[in-house]
């Protein structure tokens, strides 16, 4: 009956888009109300509520500024809001959305000013140059720098959680966790009799593998071909450089192995007759996938799944369901894994020939990303282990959002003075500290467990490790000039992110072999070719050599 009841509370949850969202705060810094001035920030609210929020603007004011109130709203519906700044009706001063802002910077006031600035009580850096370097070039890049602050931190990407309850009970004997997609599609061979492989949640497009397997083909090309990819070009040997050809799509040739490659692997995880995706998926939407990666079974099919992919968030928005498990005496213990190699990649590592001998070079590679000492593995070569190397600092990442200033903001400076405060150490605490840990604002700080007051759980030990790890990110949804986002062209061809190719894996409508698929991408492009390059340099693409 309980679990029934978990399964229902996560379904009314998931429509009403409030799961794992803390009591609304509106109202509870009204203490301030009667201060001379006012910032009006309005926040959507996401996994982790608006208390990090409101305990961060209540230090402000009483720390930092005693003459204004900040007053904390949270949005109703982000859409409307980006709508109102657009049109100039917007009431707040502050906007923290999430949702992409990139291409509405002319509503926005200029905040360059707060980039060159100093966050409150400190001086060793800007706060443009506290930022992640993913933010940096994205935002660059866009054309947003000057008018959008990212709102939250990119920590680690997505990835492969998992209910290590389920895989103990499964294989008491022991496992490695996968480090290759081949050992992944292995293990979901070996529990398909007792356990999916993994949940998905097809129904409404929110599956995450959408967000993080553009990585594994970068990991299949390097990360700076794959840049380079998402621009038209690639390396011509003979010039020594990147370069783009006006006259044929040279960049879908050249990488036409890799291509394969990666339709291959999603190919062999996601197709319908393997067992390895859990049959509901093609009908969950996020919150129901997570109530059964969280040990609840769905509808008449009972049988559990291991992983799913999501981010760190996953452990605030599991809290309650976990919770309701515990009651029950059927306790689940939720763990994040980071996700697989390609193992196709062997192809680039010449004294690495086999997917056991790249496992081991992986265990390798991970001891030394977290600082531990290790034997390097005999006879690979050094350029083979930095290839792996790379490959372990790429992860998948769905990068959207930010603070914006409206133009009719009535306290911008005011605005501006609490997005310096938010970058500060002293904010970055505060956040972590109802977050769940999190390194939740996007200004670099390390947050401690002494700073935090408590220990962090296993889950997000997980994440921080792979966090560190992680220095390279693919984001499928960029707003930036790029000639894969302009022309609509992905890296599977005709869609910008690759979901409705899980999805026909999945239901079997993806019927095409690794070479007709290419094969017939390739004479789309081809045939288009001249138009696409055309659409390109229209909205501000670079061809030239």
């Amino acid at each position: 009956m309980k679990k029934l009841l978990a399964l229902l509370i996560a379904t009314l949850v998931m429509l009403t888009g409030t799961v794992g969202c803390k009591a609304n705060n509106d109202g509870a810094l009204s203490q301030f109300k009667d201060r001379p001035n006012e910032v009006v920030v309005y926040y959507s609210s996401n996994a982790y509520g608006g208390d990090w929020l409101t305990k961060i603007a209540e230090k402000y004011m009483t720390t930092h500024n005693d003459d204004t109130y900040i007053n904390v709203k949270k949005t109703v519906e982000q859409t409307s809001d980006l709508a109102k700044i657009e049109s100039g009706v917007a009431v707040g001063d502050l906007y923290l959305l999430d949702m992409h802002l990139e291409d509405k910077t002319f509503a926005y006031e200029d905040i360059s000013d707060v980039y060159d600035s100093y966050p409150i009580g400190e001086t060793a850096k800007t706060v443009g140059q506290k930022l992640d370097p993913a933010y940096q070039n994205y935002y660059k890049n866009s054309g947003a720098y000057n008018y959008v602050m990212p709102k939250t931190s990119v920590f680690g990407g997505y990835n492969f959680a998992y209910n290590k309850t389920v895989l103990d009970s499964i294989m008491p004997e022991g496992y490695s966790l996968p480090r290759t997609t081949n050992e992944f599609v292995e293990l979901g061979s070996a529990i398909k009799d007792d356990a999916y492989l993994l949940v998905n949640s097809f129904y409404d497009s929110s599956d995450y593998g959408k967000y993080m397997y553009n990585a594994w083909f970068a990991q299949l090309i390097g990360y700076d071909a794959y840049e380079n990819y998402r621009m038209g070009r690639y390396f011509d040997a003979a010039q020594g450089k990147y370069v783009f050809d006006e006259s044929s799509p040279t960049y879908y040739t050249k990488y036409r192995d890799s291509i394969q490659d990666f339709y291959e692997i999603l190919e062999s995880i996601y197709t319908k007759d393997s067992g390895y995706i859990h049959s509901d998926s093609i009908s969950l939407g996020a919150m129901e996938a997570e109530s059964v990666l969280a040990g609840f079974g769905f509808g008449p099919n009972k049988k559990p799944a291991v992983f799913m992919i999501n981010g760190t968030y996953l452990e605030q928005e599991l809290g309650w369901m976990l919770e309701e498990q515990k009651a029950a005496n059927n306790p689940q213990e939720i763990r994040m894994m980071q996700m697989p190699v390609a193992s196709e990649i062997i192809k680039r590592t010449p004294s690495i020939e086999t997917d056991q001998e790249l496992r081991t070079v992986i265990d390798y590679v991970d001891k030394i990303l977290d600082g531990e000492t290790a034997t390097k593995p005999a006879d690979v070569e050094d350029a083979d282990i930095e290839i792996i190397k790379e490959a372990r600092t790429i992860c998948g990442l769905y990068m959207a959002g930010g603070m914006v200033i409206p133009k009719a903001a009535n306290n911008k400076a005011g605005a501006k003075e609490f997005i310096r405060y938010l970058a500060s150490d002293e904010a970055a605490v505060i956040a972590a500290q109802y977050t769940n840990g999190t390194d939740f604002l996007p200004f670099g700080k390390d947050v401690s467990e002494e700073e935090l007051g408590a220990p962090r759980t296993d889950f997000m030990n997980d994440c921080i490790k792979i966090d560190k790890r992680t220095t390279r990110f693919c984001s499928s949804d960029s707003q930036e000039y790029k000639f894969t986002y302009v022309t609509k062209i992905g890296i599977l061809y005709g869609n910008k992110n690759i979901t409705s190719y899980l999805a026909g894996f999945y239901n079997g409508t993806n019927t095409a072999t690794k070479e007709t698929f290419y094969q017939t991408s390739y004479n789309e492009i081809s045939n288009n070719w001249e138009r696409l390059v055309t659409e390109f340099k229209n909205q501000g693409g670079n061809t030239a050599n």
